[in-house]
């Protein structure tokens, strides 16, 4: 049974809600989606259904989508590029890439067009691929950018050569699967209801199908499958992405008492990822006597599913909590248990990785100190494990505003600091958030006409000399009393 679009979107919300143990599924299908991505459909989109995720501040902060916009000023144009109006040879984005501006002659000024709307520039096209998979990324069928729980197909991983044989797993519709379906994906990814939403979620094909891989162009079809190999070896297509790194090592916490606060491969109860349970090993596998030490088993795979701070201030320290599951696991070694932790890498679009220690760490949470050193832009936090990545959480550093003086020569004042942002230069429209207000000596609001504007100085013209004035930039504000001379 499949439901509707918008609870498909809804379940989008569990990647932030832990795991809610009385409600899960047990035993499957379908799989409790309390782990990355759910199984859903996120095509034929409307912007109330972008909002269901990008509203939420547990998900996306909305007060960061500005913030990513803006740090792209003056980077490199992406392809494809969804910036509705950036004129024929820019090789950057500029304010008017996005802004377009309409004249107003009932207020003699310019407003801006809409762009508060996320189809008006990241268009949907009816039936085809939604726009998370019209990227650069998900067209260079980097996958992992997004979905960290998969191996990414551009990194060679180990596949399985040798031949099939009982045990080994298949898609679908296994000819000698256990009494329950036992031995293929769909024992667990089907679809059906998942009591840990109360919604119903789509079927393996469907999940991966809705992602409009093959809609317009069938070459795609290829991603996923290879038709020349026999059924017993289909699975090798789909190891593709999914190796059997990434599939030994994804795991959640489950409510066994002997280790309810941590993850142990093989000591968890059944039905909470792959390498839990010996039973877990039967599902996928389809045979029982098989060890839950999976090979290649030891750090599990962790997931961001938020961040207490989605933007900070460049030049200034920041405490970060990250919230998610699997951020510490043990395994048992020769000499006994071993605790595998996590460190965070903070990776630029345009820069060299930051590796950063958390000062607080359990397995699902984590807090960590970010350094004053951190560049204005916009990155990619991860918690990596070992060699196993997490999904990419986005983080915003953003340009500090600061007025380190400002002098007054009669109506004329020059103020000079940081911040101010060339991209205020260029929005001469009504309401555009940016601007100088000034005022007098008993407070009292004085007209100043701004001459001009960039990132480090701006100069205004006053119809009298004021003695505090307040600098508002796409970044926030910086209020200072004028040294006059």
């Amino acid at each position: 049974m499949v439901g509707s679009k918008k609870q498909y979107l809804l379940a989008a919300l569990l990647v932030v809600v832990p795991a809610v143990i009385s409600w899960a599924n047990v035993p499957p299908p379908p799989v409790n989606q309390i782990l990355g991505i759910p199984d859903a459909s996120f095509n034929n989109l409307t912007e109330p259904d972008c909002r269901v995720c990008h509203q939420n501040p547990n998900i996306v902060n909305p007060g960061t989508i500005p913030d990513r916009h803006h740090l792209l000023v003056n980077k490199p144009l992406q392809v494809p590029n969804s910036a509705p109006f950036d004129q024929s040879g820019d090789t950057t984005y500029q304010c008017l890439s996005c802004h377009q501006q309409v004249w107003n002659p009932a207020t003699s000024s310019y407003v801006f067009n809409t762009y508060r709307d996320c189809l008006f520039c990241h268009t949907q096209i009816a039936n085809e691929a939604s726009v998370h998979h019209l990227t650069a990324k998900a067209k260079a069928e980097n996958c992992k950018a997004c979905h960290g729980f998969i191996d990414d197909p551009l990194v060679p991983h180990y596949i399985p050569t040798y031949a099939p044989s009982l045990v080994t797993p298949w898609p679908s519709s296994k000819p000698n699967p256990g009494p329950n379906g036992e031995g293929e994906c769909t024992f667990c990814h089907d679809a059906g209801l998942n009591t840990a939403t109360g919604l119903n979620v789509l079927s393996n094909s469907g999940t991966h199908h809705s992602t409009g891989l093959g809609l317009g162009n069938n070459a795609e079809c290829l991603f996923c499958h290879d038709f020349s190999l026999p059924n017993d070896q289909k699975i090798r297509a789909c190891e593709k992405c999914h190796g059997v790194a990434s599939l030994h090592n994804i795991q959640a916490n489950s409510p066994n008492s002997a280790n309810a606060t941590t993850i142990v491969p093989g000591k968890e109860d059944a039905y909470y990822g792959h390498i839990g349970n010996n039973v877990d090993c039967n599902g996928c596998h389809g045979f029982a006597g098989m060890s839950a030490a999976a090979p290649a088993s030891g750090p599990v795979m962790p997931d961001v599913s938020g961040l207490s701070v989605a933007k900070v201030t460049a030049g200034t320290t920041a405490v970060i909590t990250a919230k998610g599951t699997a951020f510490t696991n043990v395994v048992t070694g020769p000499a006994g248990d071993i605790v595998l932790t996590s460190k965070v890498v903070l990776t630029p679009l345009d820069g060299t990785p930051v590796e950063l220690v958390p000062t607080v760490i359990t397995a699902d949470s984590l807090t960590v100190t970010l350094p004053s050193t951190l560049k204005a832009g916009n990155y990619d936090f991860r918690v990596v494990k070992v060699d196993k990545a997490s999904n990419a959480v986005h983080l915003s550093v953003v340009p500090a505003i600061k007025n380190t003086s400002i002098v007054s020569s009669g109506k004329n004042i020059t103020i000079k600091g940081t911040g101010y942002s060339d991209i205020n230069s260029d929005l001469n429209a009504l309401n555009s958030g940016s601007g100088l207000v000034a005022v007098d000596s008993r407070g009292k609001k004085v007209a100043c006409t701004v001459t001009g504007w960039s990132d480090t100085q701006i100069t205004a013209t006053c119809q009298v000399s004021p003695s505090i004035v307040t600098v508002t930039s796409i970044w926030g504000k910086a209020t200072t009393k004028i040294r006059k001379r």
